[in-house]
């Protein structure tokens, strides 16, 4: 049985009421499935107490012609050979010993006239509570509608189940792994329906709609009824006057339904009585009014019952109406195009490609296929050969996408035939970006969406510092479109932020997002593309906070959206995020989403990265044969990765021999992960492998090459990582300790952690016992945010790197660790005086400063690079710069614009 959830308030009301003087009960009213016998027998549940007596009607079709047919098991044995009064009187008087009893009685308003009298009886006697259930819309017998009428049984209305209820309902049935596009198209479609929803899983499982995929549910393909609810909506028809049901049959081919299209083809009254019947309702979206059915009706169930003849002609009737009025908003096109195939009637082969432009609007891909497919049909079209391959290149068919696509561009379209065949060429084909390039340098107009799409391509190509000044070009270029200027501050925000520019990612980003608002809905993809530029640049500087808020809001958006592939990447940022903050066990999770969310829609060849950061997630979670399961895919991943994207990789190997406790592995493949980072013009990812060949006991070979990072790149996340990584390699607990609050205060919770562990354990070398038990407590307070990660302790200097802690050689971060430090010899008793000025800088540093102002050089050469001085201001300067302007970027959010 599910759990009872989402019916609180409406149990207390009942409670209320039975506590009343003078009330005989409560009617549960409501749409049909909505869970109204479930409440009405928990509360009846609430209200047994020890001797009280309590029964349970329950109403039907086939007994309501029976007298006395629904209250049978309540006629006393021997009264069934007297008169009908006689027999009301018999039920009656057998409650009169009981007290007060209470009833439950479900679809009270298919009680036959007699039961309704006894019951009604019962009640006005004092001899019983009644709780009864009725579906709006229904007549009920005359003596239960003269209960409410009176108000002796106040009504109460059960509405829909608010949607947290119905992800607990679907959790309890499917597990916590269910992607978010499949968890929102479910709640989307039973619309807060338990019987709905029960039928649609039901069927899903049945016809295999609903399957797992590598560990996740998801919902694919058709949401055609199953048998039972089928036969439900039937009955339901039956019951309706041939207008009413001309009505639900026309809102089922075309929901939602603008309700002035609607009034078009239907008459007025019979709108009204669908209303009155709660088979329909008029909801507002936006500025629109639009009919929509009221589950458990649902438009697959309502068109599972028309003949095929019935349906096309209601699709043509709705294509003739919507024809004959202005075609203004958004979805005009795709909606007449649609409902012309539907009807069968020939439709022209412009419209359809305008329709499959729509679709691709609004994230529709196999729609968009569709339409596009049927105007080839039509006629034999260049063009459409074009967009057909873009479709097909956006669903991951490329090698089907390059055999579409036509050999000469077609006329007109020189331009957006050189971006489609240089996508194709690069993400579909994984050729040379060289060939990409050479198709875009032949592009003689629109040369800002070449330059634009030339960015891209430089990015994943992992040439970070061309990407960037081939995205300036184009921001700098007067009169560029608004779609160029969207990818090149997507392309251009990224590569900044890979190469340490914390102030120039910033503004690029800013500029997107100005872009982006000004064009409105022209552009539905722009705010997640320009989206995607600022978040990975936020990673990359190693800022995770506001970082995982970008990424929320923007999964938030795709999902409501239903555009898995872009849901795909936002999951997959947050699942970066939470990782970077320590909160690994989410982490893992978000980028198992994005992983089954990109399957078949993976544009930019990003699934295999996301495998690698799956795998190495959970190494960090100690669990080393699932974390060599990933790595395997993602190196055998069928569309592979990028040049971008190979550092990811090698880091994610060296994880995975960490979680196999083969840490001289892990830190050479670490220290690989670097240098390959560096060649790919990744400066920030380079100084993130480095750390964590630091981290994994190779932090004599590295420290230097993270000093000489720390005064290349904005931020102090680098100056903290090179400082901490010295501290490691040199057994000095002072610098640890400097870079401590710079972790903490960006949310690095897992390094904080494990760099104060490690100060405390250099301290205690040096026998400042009081400094490090308060370091002791610093880590245990960081590991308690860190959802049981699990990574080898930092080894300091002369300490030989060992692998205690579990069975697979980590440490087991958790919040009650207080590990002592171990005794080795000391290393020096005090922090010397510039050490001291050191740690005023870090905490100068936590405050926020005007963007360009510097500090005077102490002059000291004990204070080092990219602390103290005007680098250190320099620094951090640009890291407030920067979060003010992403801040205020992000304050419209980045997902997708409001026609999706």
């Amino acid at each position: 049985m599910w759990p009872f959830v989402g019916r609180e308030r409406e149990i207390r009301a009942v409670e209320a009421i039975h506590d009343r003087p003078k009330t005989l009960g409560v009617t549960l009213a409501g749409a049909a499935g909505v869970g109204k016998t479930r409440l009405a027998g928990e509360a009846v549940a609430r209200l047994t107490t020890a001797n009280r007596r309590v029964e349970w009607v329950s109403a039907s079709r086939t007994a309501r012609w029976v007298p006395f047919g629904a209250i049978a098991h309540l006629i006393p044995q021997g009264a069934t050979g007297f008169g009908r009064l006689a027999l009301l009187r018999s039920v009656v008087e057998d409650f009169a010993s009981t007290g007060r009893a209470v009833i439950g009685v479900d679809d009270a308003h298919l009680l036959d006239e007699g039961s309704a009298a006894a019951l009604a009886q019962l009640a006005h006697r004092g001899r019983a509570f009644l709780i009864m259930t009725v579906t709006v819309g229904l007549r009920a017998p005359d003596a239960v509608v003269a209960l409410w009428k009176d108000g002796h049984l106040p009504r109460l209305s059960v509405p829909e189940l608010p949607a947290d209820a119905v992800d607990a309902l679907l959790d309890h049935e499917l597990g916590p792994h269910l992607d978010g596009i499949s968890r929102h198209r479910l709640r989307r479609s039973v619309r807060g329906n338990p019987l709905a929803l029960r039928e649609l899983l039901a069927f899903g499982r049945q016809c295999g709609a609903l399957r797992q995929r590598a560990g996740f549910w998801r919902w694919e393909g058709s949401d055609q009824p199953n048998v039972r609810l089928a036969e439900i909506v039937a009955d339901s028809l039956d019951e309706t006057s041939p207008d009413t049901r001309a009505v639900l049959e026309t809102v089922a081919c075309g929901e939602p339904l603008p309700l002035g299209l609607l009034e078009k083809v239907s008459t007025r009254p019979a709108i009204e009585e669908a209303e009155r019947q709660g088979l329909l309702s008029v909801e507002t979206h936006g500025k629109r009014v639009m009919a929509c059915l009221t589950p458990p009706l649902s438009a697959a169930a309502v068109k599972a019952t028309l003949p095929a003849s019935r349906a096309r002609a209601l699709y043509g009737d709705l294509a003739v109406a919507h024809a004959s009025g202005p075609q203004r908003r958004a979805d005009d096109m795709l909606r007449l195009g649609l409902w012309h195939l539907k009807a069968g009637q020939a439709a022209d082969p412009e419209l359809l490609l305008a329709a499959a432009r729509q679709a691709m609007a609004r994230f529709d891909l196999g729609l968009a296929e569709h339409l596009v497919n049927a105007a080839r049909a039509l006629r034999a079209d260049p063009a459409a050969d074009r967009l057909l391959a873009e479709v097909l290149e956006f669903r991951g068919n490329s090698a089907e996408a390059a055999g579409v696509l036509p050999y000469v561009p077609p006329a007109g379209e020189r331009t957006a035939w050189a971006l489609t065949s240089a996508e194709i060429s690069y993400w579909g084909l994984a050729r040379d970006a060289g060939h990409a390039e050479r198709t875009l340098d032949g592009v003689a107009d629109g040369r800002d969406l070449a330059e634009a799409t030339r960015s891209w391509i430089l990015l994943f190509d992992g040439r970070c510092e061309e990407a960037l000044a081939a995205a300036e070009r184009v921001l700098a270029a007067p009169g560029a479109e608004p779609q160029a200027r969207i990818w090149a501050a997507a392309a251009g925000a990224a590569s900044a932020g890979l190469l340490g520019r914390a102030v120039r990612a910033a503004q690029i980003h800013q500029d997107g997002r100005a872009v982006v608002e000004d064009a409105g809905d022209r552009f539905p993809w722009g705010a997640a593309q320009v989206g995607y530029g600022g978040c990975l640049a936020l990673l990359a500087l190693g800022m995770p906070r506001p970082a995982a808020r970008m990424a929320e809001d923007g999964y938030r958006a795709a999902v409501r959206a239903q555009a898995p592939s872009m849901a795909g990447v936002w999951a997959a940022f947050m699942g970066l995020a939470a990782r970077a903050m320590g909160r690994v066990t989410a982490a893992r999770s978000a980028l198992h989403e994005a992983v089954v969310l990109m399957e078949g829609e993976d544009i930019y060849r990003l699934r295999q990265p996301w495998m690698a950061e799956l795998a190495t997630t959970t190494a960090l979670l100690g669990t080393a044969e699932p974390a060599r399961r990933w790595l395997a895919l993602a190196e055998r991943c069928e569309r592979g990765g990028t040049r971008l994207f190979e550092p990811w990789l090698e880091l994610s190997r060296a994880w995975n021999h960490a979680a196999s406790g083969a840490l001289s592995k892990a830190a050479r493949c670490a220290v690989n992960a670097g240098s390959l980072a560096e060649e790919r013009g990744q400066p920030t990812y380079a100084a993130f492998a480095l750390y964590d060949a630091a981290r994994l006991g190779a932090a004599a070979t590295v420290h230097e090459r993270l000093s000489d990072l720390a005064g290349r790149l904005e931020g102090e996340l680098v100056p903290a990582m090179a400082l901490a990584a010295k501290g490691l390699a040199t057994g000095d607990g002072s610098l640890m300790e400097e870079a401590l609050p710079v972790f903490a205060d960006l949310g690095h919770n897992l390094l904080a952690a494990e760099i104060a562990s490690a100060a405390a354990e250099a301290h205690r070398k040096a026998g400042l016992w009081a400094r490090a038990g308060f370091l002791v407590e610093r880590a245990a307070a960081f590991a308690a945010r860190c959802e049981g990660a699990r990574t080898p302790p930092p080894p300091l200097h002369a300490h030989p790197t060992r692998a205690g802690g579990g069975a697979d050689g980590g440490h087991h971060v958790q919040p009650g660790d207080r590990q002592t430090a171990r005794p080795v010899t000391a290393h020096r008793g005090q922090l010397p005086a510039a050490r001291v000025r050191q740690a005023r800088h870090l905490r100068q540093a936590r405050t926020t400063r005007r963007p360009g102002a510097v500090e005077q050089s102490s002059g000291d050469p004990s204070v080092r690079p990219g602390r103290g001085g005007t680098a250190a201001a320099t620094q951090r300067s640009a890291r407030t710069a920067s979060r003010r302007i992403f801040r205020k970027a992000g304050r419209t959010g980045d997902g997708v614009s409001g026609s999706g």
